[in-house]
């Protein structure tokens, strides 16, 4: 990972990718390090939300959301500084903040089921029990992709620090894993 990222240079994809691998090694420092070094001159917008996801991730709170700001000055319109702000308002325990922010980033992409997930888990942070569960129901009927089921563990994970003392989060994890169970079941058949 690190000759990779050496080698290609300025090349913003590939150093994400890098920084998400040395992120999931627990190489936290070199990951930070290239999230920033994506972030040139022109501020990108998508480069200030994976910042921001990892600072969030990490439970840097106040630099996640001066990422965030970032991106929303350069593309306020765009689903995922709406999710990723809704991610930010999970995990401070912001329930109520978090909600619209999630609902808002379903209407933008509402093809991008990991949004479901998030408007699920603000109802849980808010309580509101019956509502989490027909939204987590909605969410696992449209996961297909291995991937929506980390996002969708990892959102869990911001609500749990927030709120562990929810007994829900027990329920919806068992419900996320079973379907990440049946997706192994098909992707094995289809070997």
């Amino acid at each position: 990972v690190r000759q990779v990222a050496a080698r290609v240079g300025h090349a913003p994809a590939i150093l994400i990718d890098c920084a998400d691998l040395l992120e999931k090694l627990n190489a936290l420092k070199e990951a930070e390090a290239l999230y920033t070094q994506v972030i040139d001159p022109e501020d990108w917008a998508s480069h200030y939300r994976y910042q921001a996801g990892f600072y969030i991730r990490r439970g840097r709170y106040a630099e996640a959301e001066e990422d965030l700001a970032h991106a929303a000055e350069e593309e306020p319109w765009h689903p995922d500084t709406h999710g990723l702000q809704g991610q930010l308002m999970l995990a401070q325990g912001q329930f109520a903040k978090a909600r619209p922010a999630f609902e808002q980033a379903a209407r933008r992409d509402p093809h991008n089921v990991v949004w479901q997930y998030g408007i699920a888990f603000a109802y849980l942070g808010l309580g509101q029990t019956k509502e989490s569960m027909a939204a987590l129901e909605e969410a696992l009927g449209r996961t297909e992709l291995h991937e929506d089921v980390e996002e969708a563990l990892q959102l869990l994970a911001l609500l749990e620090r927030a709120r562990p003392e929810l007994p829900d989060i027990a329920i919806a994890r068992e419900r996320i894993l079973a379907r990440k169970a049946l997706l192994d079941q098909l992707a094995a058949q289809g070997d």
